[in-house]
């Protein structure tokens, strides 16, 4: 599959699934992800089924009897890959906090602050 980039609406939806995670996997449903992210449920099928495609989750079908009762999804990307993006998230926090300390010390023209305080 030719790799294409990943929309807003899918960003939002793995979000909303990746907040459920435990140890044991997790199992939302269709139209609780769809709530928390604000999409439709035919996106949460879309999204969830491009990140099986990528290789990102795996699911599979719980049922009682002949009835399906919910998807059991399990993350596949390994551990050491999401450390090292939250690490990476952590530092640009870190560098976007030292960045708007220097614009508010130094009271630049193309400063938001410089404008704010003229202003006042």
């Amino acid at each position: 599959m030719q790799f294409r980039r990943i929309t807003p609406h899918q960003g939002r939806v793995y979000q909303a699934l990746l907040s459920y995670f435990g140890r044991k996997g997790c199992f939302p449903s269709h139209s609780t992800l769809a709530i928390e992210s604000g999409v439709s449920e035919r996106t949460v099928r879309n999204a969830l089924r491009e990140a099986r495609m990528r290789g990102w989750i795996t699911w599979t079908n719980k049922r009682i009897g002949r009835r399906q009762t919910s998807n059991l999804y399990q993350i596949t990307v390994s551990s050491t890959y999401v450390d090292e993006v939250l690490n990476g998230l952590r530092q640009l926090k870190r560098k976007s906090a030292e960045i708007s300390q220097f614009f508010r010390r130094q009271n630049l023209p193309g400063s938001p602050y410089f404008h704010i305080r003229q202003a006042s």
